[in-house]
Parts: C-alpha cells; structure tokens; sequence
C-alpha cells in the first residue's frame, strides 16, 4: 500500500500530466510544490520525455533536452549565485537553497513544456499512463543520508577549470562544405587531439548525473589515472581520488584474473560516508560515480546504465 507521501506524489504527477496543454495549469500545480517535490517532479518528468518518446513521431534523448536548458555558468550570472563556478546544482541547492532551487527547476520546465506538449499531442495516451508503483527512494533527497565527512581536498587553481560547465552545444548542423577536411585528415587531427577534448562532448552526461541524479562527483578516467572530463557538486582534489580509483582498477582486475575472470565491468564499493561506483566504457576508460547519499544499488544502476549508453557512442 503507497504511503500518504507517496499516494500525493502520484496525484501531482496525474494532475500535472493532465495540464500538460494548460501552461497557466501546469505551472500553478508547480507552484505549491517543495524544492525536494519540485526535485521529484523533474525526475519523473525527464525519464517520462525520454521513454515515451521512443514511441512517438518525435524520438528524444538525454542530449536532446541538455541542449534547451540554460546554460549552468549563464543561470549562475542570471541570479547572481555566489557559489563558485560548478559548485551550484540542483541536488546541492534542494538541501541548502531551496528558493534558489525552486527558481532553477521552475526554468528547467519551462524549457520542457514545448517537449511534454509535443509528446501529448504526437502520443495522448501516455497522458493516461499508470503512476500506481510507489516512488522508488534513490535520490540524495530521498534516501537515508550517510554521515558527512570531508574525504576531499580543496581544488588548486587548474582544477577549478576542469569544473566549468559547457557552453551550450550550438543547435544547428553545420552544412557540408568543400573546405571541410578529408575523413582521413579528420581522423589525424582526431589522434592529435588532447583526450580532454576528445571526451569534451560527454560531459554533459557526467553533469546530468550531478544535476538530476544526486552523485557528488562523475568523471571519465583512464586505468593510469588521467582525468578526462569531470563533474562535481562540491569541491575536491580529483586527481587523488582518480589516482586511487587507478589503483582499484589494478587490484580488482587482479582478482578477477586469479579467479580465472576477464573484462572487468563495474565494480561497486559501499563506505559508512557514501558509495563509489566504476564501470568499464571501452580503450581502458572508465566511467566513475561518486556520491554520499545516493543508494549502492541506484548508483550502480546509473553508472551501468550511461556506461553502456558512452560504450555506444564511442564505437
């Protein structure tokens, strides 16, 4: 039997996907809303766009709804946040700004609607879609938070720029053009590109993890130890923690060998202070999850999960 908490979750949800066509409705059912239920809300909603729309006219991924929110760094000038640059996330903002909190997510539907109004029309049954399973407790919100203590250090200058948001992605094809290099002359610059930037497009990945699913820390790293790409919610000495994790990789691949097992995939590990989660993408790069309130079980699903969607893509 649902709870009373989770009997009023499913109802918001019901009234809000019955005023998906009524912006002034929708956004007034948001308005009685906590920064944690707003924080809830959006969760559903984003998987909702994403699973529906397989099944519509209108295909959408994870990629596609990014690239329509405000940019991260933009929002921060906007409202004059004082956080440092990377430090402001919604998963932070719930526990210690909720206003702030309820502002960001407000937009972030604002951007969704044209998305929800297009999934309504392209498929209206979904609008009918049964909310009756009881919310799963994952999110750093949700879930029995784990006893604070600082493993990290304080970033140095140069980490400070690994922590800066994207810019966001342009919104158009560039046509085809004569001047445009030869594949072979592509696949050169490529091979000369820094791996940094050669991993640039997937950082919005390990940003959404930090923004939508409550990790502290996500990052792509090499079995040496060399930070790819990064994101966080909180500041930290990165490399130390990669540095380790380098180490972990080696002693678990160990074990597995002397067990006579290959090909290392995820490897999950639950402290008193929070889980970390591995996963193996492809070329000896891994994908990293680090966070002190999300569940064991929901990060390991995460990182599983945007490993096998990053394995995809870098085929």
């Amino acid at each position: 039997m649902a709870t009373t908490a989770e009997s009023i979750n499913t109802t918001v949800k019901h009234e809000l996907l019955q005023a998906i066509r009524n912006e002034e409705a929708f956004f007034s059912i948001l308005t009685r809303l906590t920064a944690k239920e707003l924080k809830q809300v959006l969760d559903f909603f984003w998987d909702f766009l994403i699973d529906q729309s397989q099944e519509a006219t209108t295909k959408l991924h994870q990629t596609d709804l990014l690239q329509k929110l405000e940019p991260l760094s933009k929002y921060q000038q906007r409202v004059k946040c004082q956080e440092p640059l990377g430090y402001c996330t919604i998963s932070m903002c719930v526990r210690v700004s909720p206003d702030c909190a309820i502002e960001r997510i407000t937009g972030i539907f604002k951007s969704l609607i044209p998305f929800l109004q297009t999934l309504a029309n392209e498929k209206p049954e979904c609008l009918s879609t049964k909310l009756d399973e009881p919310e799963e407790k994952t999110t750093g919100i949700q879930a029995e938070t784990f006893t604070p203590e600082p493993i990290l250090s304080e970033p140095n200058g140069s980490d400070q720029e690994i922590l800066r948001q994207p810019e966001e992605h342009s919104k158009q094809t560039e046509a085809i053009s004569e001047d445009m290099p030869s594949s072979t002359e592509s696949e050169n610059n490529a091979s000369q590109m820094p791996l940094s930037e050669k991993y640039a497009k997937y950082k919005d990945q390990l940003w959404s993890m930090v923004e939508f699913e409550g990790l502290d820390h996500a990052f792509l790293q090499t079995r040496e130890g060399q930070v790819l790409q990064f994101a966080s919610s909180s500041r930290s000495d990165y490399e130390n923690i990669a540095d380790k994790i380098s180490a972990e990789i080696e002693s678990v691949i160990e074990q597995g060998e002397a067990a006579n097992y290959q090909n290392l995939l995820t490897v999950t590990k639950e402290y008193s202070q929070g889980v970390m989660a591995i996963r193996a993408i492809a070329d000896d790069i891994y994908l990293v999850g680090v966070s002190e309130t999300v569940l064991p079980g929901k990060i390991h699903s995460l990182i599983v999960k945007l490993g096998n969607m990053l394995q995809t893509e870098m085929k």
